[in-house]
């Protein structure tokens, strides 16, 4: 089966989009993790500063 350079150009085409959509969710899914981990090591940091201003009151 020939294919004409226009369904070749389209399929190339295609399968870059495919692969970039891929990338741009990979991207998202990691900004969402970095995003997890700070609001955590902020959780953490609050409640160490709770712990410490305990101890000082006492």
């Amino acid at each position: 089966m020939i294919r004409k350079k226009s369904s070749t150009k389209q399929a190339i085409s295609e399968s870059m989009i495919r692969a970039e959509s891929k990338f741009l969710a990979l991207k998202l899914i990691r900004i969402k993790f970095i995003s997890l981990e700070k609001d955590f090591y902020d959780v953490v940091q609050i409640r160490i500063t709770r712990i410490n201003m305990n101890k000082t009151e006492k």
